[in-house]
């Protein structure tokens, strides 16, 4: 009776456990490589730009401006103590800066279009050096001093506690053009036959011999009072051996000393001369000195002039 029950549903017992053995094959494959499968597509399918909606992707705030926050830093609402609210750091380039405290002088300015430079001189340790807009002033070492604006004999500095001002002790500044000089001593004239390398020199500057020159103490030191003025009197150019001048009238400083037209100076007391601003300062180092040298080119050869102030 049992056994022919057994036969009789023998067949649908064969169908259910094909059944169960197919459904169990089934999950086995979809947990080990079609879930998978499907959730690296959909990583990738998310990581595509095209997927991605414009209202979830983060864009960065512009950056406010500090008349932004001045509501939060005048309520003071984080309890903050000696809070000051300004549109500018004190005396910033555009407003006035107050003279600074600096034991420095400014020696000259030199105006340009593209590059105008200031010549400064640290009284401490007697250094001078010519700077252009946003070089540090390296002859000041006790603290980082910066060049923010350089006008007519006035500078701006910017300083850690802000900007201050330096200015010529004159009103004079040099400019590629020439400006009205001083008023000069009597010129000595040349004879006809005299050459006009000798010619024309002032009576404080004597030739004592073959490019040796006798200065007068107090001439120097009031061709050297202002140095904007000096530079103004003739045109300079930097090249790849110094300085080379020309527009040199008879009554300049340079023509008194013994220089001409066409001369290119390569170095004052064995210093060399890169550019104006350098060329400034080693003038303004002159006062006081008993002796000084001048190298130069002219015409193609080299030459010294040595000058003994009396």
């Amino acid at each position: 009776m049992v056994s022919a029950l057994i036969k009789k549903y023998i067949k649908v017992i064969e169908v259910i456990l094909i059944a169960l053995i197919a459904i169990v094959f089934v999950l086995i494959v979809h947990d080990n490589f079609v879930k998978p499968s499907l959730s690296t597509g959909n990583i990738t399918s998310k990581a595509n730009p095209k997927n991605i909606s414009s209202r979830n992707i983060y864009t960065r705030s512009p950056k406010k401006p500090r008349s932004y926050y001045k509501p939060i830093l005048a309520n003071n609402i984080f309890g903050l103590k000696n809070v000051t609210v300004s549109p500018n750091p004190k005396g910033g380039p555009e407003g006035d800066a107050p003279e600074t405290k600096l034991n420095m002088e400014l020696i000259a300015t030199i105006i340009d279009i593209n590059s105008s430079q200031a010549v400064l001189k640290n009284l401490d340790n007697n250094k001078s050096n010519g700077y252009f807009v946003g070089d540090e002033v390296d002859i000041y070492k006790s603290e980082k001093i910066k060049i923010s604006r350089v006008e007519s004999c006035k500078v701006i500095l910017e300083r850690r506690s802000g900007f201050e001002t330096i200015k010529c002790k004159t009103v004079s500044i040099a400019t590629p053009t020439r400006t009205k000089t001083r008023p000069t001593r009597p010129i000595t004239r040349p004879s006809d036959d005299e050459d006009d390398e000798d010619s024309a020199l002032d009576e404080g500057v004597k030739k004592v011999g073959e490019n040796e020159f006798e200065v007068d103490q107090a001439l120097l030191d009031e061709l050297l009072e202002d140095i904007n003025e000096i530079m103004s009197e003739v045109r300079v150019i930097p090249n790849d051996e110094g300085l080379k001048l020309f527009g040199m009238r008879p009554n300049t400083f340079f023509h008194k000393i013994g220089l001409r037209n066409g001369d290119t100076l390569n170095m004052i007391n064995d210093v060399e001369l890169t550019d104006v601003s350098n060329a400034l300062g080693i003038f303004q180092e002159l006062k006081g000195e008993s002796s000084f040298t001048i190298n130069l080119t002219r015409r193609k050869k080299k030459m010294t002039f040595d000058y003994a102030v009396r």
